[in-house]
């Protein structure tokens, strides 16, 4: 018996078999480098939103959020190499921040091209702006010749329009957890002291670790975190050891000192509050010329939280999206 053909069909048959596996190889092949190509675009895309929130977060626009009220959003668009990112800021409240980065990458085909989105939560290290008096100290302060402290709310000098007219209930003059140490200082000069009342009970003004004036912030995350400081200026002041303020000096919001406050001479001004572990005011000031003033503002303390550079809030990680 003969089967004519039969090794010809048998050929055929291995052939597109043979055919159909290296076709799928390929086609297997193919799928597995657009799916890497398409990795590859979201990880760039997913660096460019990361970047995004970084730079805002890092080149702080104090000028431009302080302006935003609760809900208010801001936006600002990162251009990169090979794409870019674009990130809204919104104000939630005072002290915090939604910032949603959206990124992208770009490419030749749409393989090539990705976005990727997070969001997170920033917030300002906070500031009381009602602190329990003008000057907090932990263990006494005393006041000599013309020097004044206040607790009355009053706006720094030329800063009217960026204030208002709206000032706010009067704090303490001094306040520290023994009221008793600046008695002395009261009888002596009767009008160095004022506030609501002159002279208050308070815990101490900065341990060794955090800054109570700042909302219990750890110390070395805000020296870490601190700019050079000017002659003069305004904003938020740290200082690490003793501080000699001598005069003429203006400084407009809030000083917080682990160690001895001294003012030295005539002409030292600050608005705002200041903590101190202890405080000498008044050293060497003549009546003629006026000695040192540590006056409460409320505006100056506002101001001084809103210069701040904000910080991740790491505790709500789960803000953190990405797709």
């Amino acid at each position: 018996m003969t089967r004519r053909g039969f090794a010809l069909a048998a050929v055929l048959f291995a052939l597109v078999v043979i055919g159909a596996l290296v076709g799928g190889m390929f086609f297997a092949s193919l799928e597995g480098i657009r799916a890497s190509r398409g990795v590859a675009a979201g990880e760039r895309a997913l660096a460019a939103a990361e970047r995004g929130a970084d730079s805002v977060m890092s080149v702080w626009d104090r000028s431009r959020t302080a302006r935003l009220a609760a809900g208010d959003v801001d936006s600002v668009t990162l251009r990169l190499d090979d794409g870019g990112a674009t990130v809204w800021v919104t104000r939630l409240d005072d002290a915090t921040f939604w910032i949603v980065s959206a990124g992208w990458s770009g490419g030749a085909t749409a393989a090539d091209a990705a976005t990727r989105r997070i969001n997170l939560l920033a917030r300002l290290t906070t500031i009381d702006p009602r602190p329990p008096a003008a000057l907090v100290t932990a263990f006494g302060a005393t006041v000599e010749g013309t020097a004044r402290v206040s607790g009355i709310d009053g706006a720094p000098d030329g800063w009217g329009a960026r204030c208002g007219d709206t000032l706010t209930e009067p704090v303490g003059g001094i306040a520290s957890p023994d009221p008793s140490a600046m008695v002395s200082a009261v009888i002596a000069n009767p009008g160095a002291l004022e506030g609501a009342p002159a002279v208050r009970a308070a815990l101490a003004a900065a341990d060794s670790g955090v800054s109570p004036a700042m909302g219990g912030a750890a110390w070395r995350a805000l020296a870490l975190d601190a700019d050079t400081v000017p002659a003069a200026g305004a904003g938020v002041l740290l200082v690490d050891g003793d501080l000699d303020l001598v005069g003429p000096y203006r400084f407009d919001g809030l000083i917080v000192v682990r160690g001895t406050l001294r003012t030295v001479g005539n002409g030292v001004r600050v608005h705002g509050a200041v903590f101190a572990q202890r405080a000498v005011l008044g050293v060497g000031s003549s009546e003629a010329w006026g000695g040192a003033q540590i006056q409460y503002s409320r505006c100056a303390l506002e101001q001084a939280r809103n210069a701040m550079r904000p910080h991740r809030e790491w505790r709500r990680g789960w803000v953190e999206l990405g797709y």
